[in-house]
């Protein structure tokens, strides 16, 4: 695993020089500020989620993106809930009407199960509970940063079943190693707490 975390580091640095050590020193500036931890970790991912919104815009722009309103190939995928994203998460579902929010709550509590039984996030190919029929998401607007991150110049090669070949999608890799590297920054500085939880598990433990 260190190799394969050196590499990413390696490769990361190939494409976005310094980026992780600056994106560490933006963290660390926030945390070294008064204010409650909670308050300064939030601030912290809300710097980390526009970033990565800035850098999938900057695709769009480029004109390098093929996402669309109900693709939602990469919703299948574990996703994985920042401690800070939980309430804005909650508040999302619990706008949604009765009827809805009850099939969201059913559909979290198997996906739940089914996050505990498949470890390895390379083997999980499950639609999220909170995409709705038409494979829209049902709290677009408050939907994780590791949501947003997913970007993709090749729709057609993300419908495809099998693994993920990213030389075939070249703003997948991009975004991914772009993100890695604010995870990376955010890590280093929020040893104590506060690091990604798959979505269900981390959702239901506060809801009622």
């Amino acid at each position: 695993m260190a190799e394969q975390g050196e590499d990413v580091e390696i490769a990361i640095e190939g494409l976005y020089p310094g980026l992780i050590k600056q994106m560490t020193r933006n963290f660390r500036e926030i945390m070294g500020k008064e204010g409650s931890r909670q308050a300064l970790v939030r601030e912290v991912d809300v710097l980390y989620r526009s970033s990565v919104e800035d850098f999938a815009k900057a695709e769009a722009e480029a004109g390098r993106l093929a996402c669309g309103a109900g693709c939602s190939a990469c919703c299948s995928q574990r996703v994985e809930l920042l401690e800070s994203e939980v309430p804005d998460v909650l508040r999302a579902i619990n706008r949604l009407g009765g009827s809805v929010r009850k099939q969201v709550l059913k559909r979290l509590r198997r996906q739940a199960r089914l996050e505990i039984a498949t470890p390895d996030p390379e083997q999980y190919r499950v639609p999220c509970s909170l995409l709705d029929e038409a494979g829209r998401c049902l709290i677009y607007a408050a939907r994780p940063t590791a949501c947003r991150k997913a970007i993709s110049s090749n729709a057609t090669h993300c419908q495809a079943p099998g693994t993920v070949l990213f030389d075939e999608n070249p703003s997948l890799v991009a975004a991914s190693l772009f993100s890695t590297a604010l995870e990376f920054a955010r890590t280093a500085v929020l040893l104590q707490g506060s690091l990604p939880r798959p979505l269900a598990g981390a959702l239901l433990e506060v809801m009622k």
